[in-house]
């Protein structure tokens, strides 16, 4: 899998070298995976039956 910042080095090549340059080891125990766009869904209002809503 490759890193999402930089799309030349894989997730475990940028975990080796940041362990490397701490010293000590890490350890990927979970990770998700978010597709481009997802979550960004945009909740569709209706302007005239919020401010009918509110008259009653």
């Amino acid at each position: 899998m490759k890193f999402v910042k930089d799309d030349k080095v894989s997730v475990g090549k940028y975990v080796e070298s940041v362990a490397k340059k701490l010293g000590g080891k890490i350890d990927v125990v979970e990770y998700v995976r978010f597709e481009r766009g997802e979550g960004v869904e945009k909740k569709e209002e209706n302007f005239a039956d919020e401010v009918a809503a509110m008259t009653k």
